[in-house]
């Protein structure tokens, strides 16, 4: 068995807003332990009986916070696709299965959200080294959750009585009411739906041609031509709405460990170490009389007074306040942001060269702190509508200023006009910072033209 990984990294994870944002979603935070969530997955993923190559699905936001992952924990054999556009996950498997059908016809995949919490490591793999086994001889193989409790949030798997360790599905069930969701964690055969599958990719190619033609013919016409734009002609379904849903030859294997998919704050309550008085606590937070509570602190001391059933989030730029019970509805809520950067980015935004971080945002100048990597550079580039003031208070730069090049020291400045060509490069060892003060009609990060980049970014 040639079994490839296959994670699906592309999520925005809103409902865990301010903490998760579209250029930097839950996947890639610590909410357990030191290490993200995707890393635990990719870690997870190497382990499965005949791990061949993993194949990381995600959107040009995410691209370098994944790269940066696997150089940072020396992860090997993984390779990284990027999608033209996010177009939920059912274009997403069935271009993987393309790809990885047309060098290993034979392949098997284990499709994998990189955003789910989930331990113990060997009971995991126990389940789903069997699903592997189990779907060499048949259609598709899926891993169900046993409930906890009665989820609103979830949707859910209604299953034949287990036979010889394994349950047919019957059916693929919405997320239900609490009254059915009662129903159902006393039913005996219903399960939180975990959205992972063991499946050939060959059958991905085939089921998706079958159940839907339109996406299928749209695949394989951007496999054919890497055109992007025959990719974003995609409908956005997803793969248990697109395929699961129609097929009635899915097999699953009853879990064997913890699971959560943290799909809201009282999720990530839910699976938090807390306090005596059921409170979870992160970063600088003091409470009070609360219970029952979470609190999140990012960039400032938070105290809570008198806290019931609150949920407490909090960021350099955006402070979230809703009861527990109201988490799940914090992704419509945040669609009210829709004009507002907050909701896509963070004061600190990550790029492939380093970062910076906005430390002032005024209608006619921002200040912004760039920390670039050693051996690093910014693209060629320039900007229609401001001029640019740089001071080197870290390290050392190389500076491209029209047909100029510069070296700057410490304390040395360069100014930036308006429409001239220029670059910044970290040509030594060590972390380089500069101080950039933006002056201009327009202060937008779309005022980038590219010419040359190291990122494939032009």
């Amino acid at each position: 068995m040639r079994t490839y990984p296959v994670i699906m990294a592309g999520g925005s994870g809103v409902r865990l807003w301010p903490w998760s944002r579209t250029h930097l979603p839950k996947q890639f935070l610590n909410f357990s332990g030191p290490e993200s969530l995707f890393t635990q997955t990719l870690r997870r993923a190497s382990r499965l009986a005949g791990a061949r190559e993993t194949w990381v699905v995600l959107g040009e936001a995410q691209r370098h916070h994944a790269r940066r992952i696997v150089d940072q924990y020396h992860i090997d054999q993984v390779r990284i696709e990027v999608e033209p556009a996010s177009r939920n996950t059912a274009p997403a498997i069935l271009l993987a299965a393309f790809r990885i059908a047309s060098e290993d016809p034979d392949a098997m995949l284990a499709i994998l959200p990189a955003d789910h919490l989930v331990r113990p490591l060997d009971a995991f793999l126990d389940c789903a080294n069997q699903a592997l086994s189990f779907a060499l001889n048949t259609s598709v193989v899926t891993i169900g959750i046993t409930p906890a409790h009665a989820e609103t949030g979830y949707g859910y798997l209604e299953t034949e009585p287990s036979k010889n360790g394994y349950r047919k599905v019957l059916r693929f069930v919405e997320k239900p009411t609490l009254e059915k969701a009662r129903d159902y964690l006393i039913s005996g055969c219903h399960f939180w739906n975990s959205g992972m599958f063991f499946v050939r990719a060959e059958q991905v190619i085939s089921l998706m041609a079958k159940h839907d033609r339109d996406n299928y013919q749209r695949v394989a016409r951007y496999v054919h031509t890497n055109l992007g734009a025959d990719y974003e002609r995609c409908s956005s379904i997803s793969f248990d709405y697109a395929v699961m849903e129609k097929h009635h030859d899915t097999q699953m294997v009853e879990s064997k460990f913890q699971w959560s998919d943290l799909g809201s704050w009282q999720g990530v309550h839910q699976v938090s170490d807390r306090d005596p008085s059921n409170n979870a606590i992160a970063g600088d937070a003091v409470l009070a009389d609360c219970e029952d509570s979470l609190v999140f602190a990012r960039s400032r001391l938070v105290l809570g007074v008198g806290l019931k059933g609150m949920v407490v989030a909090e960021t350099k730029d955006a402070l979230m306040v809703a009861s527990m019970e109201a988490s799940q509805q914090i992704r419509a809520a945040v669609d009210m942001l829709k004009d507002r950067d907050e909701v896509d980015h963070h004061t600190t935004d990550v790029r492939p060269w380093g970062s910076f971080t906005v430390l002032e945002n005024d209608s006619n100048f921002k200040v912004k702190r760039l920390d670039v990597l050693p051996g690093c550079r910014l693209s060629l580039q320039r900007h229609k509508f401001r001029t640019e003031f740089w001071t080197v208070v870290c390290g050392k730069a190389r500076v491209v200023v029209g047909d100029q090049t510069i070296e700057l020291n410490c304390h040395e400045q360069v100014t930036i006009p308006q429409g001239t060509l220029h670059r910044i490069e970290n040509p030594g060892p060590q972390p380089l910072c500069i101080v950039e003060v933006q002056v201009g009609s327009y202060l937008g990060e779309d005022d980038i033209e590219r010419f040359e980049d190291d990122f494939g970014r032009c």
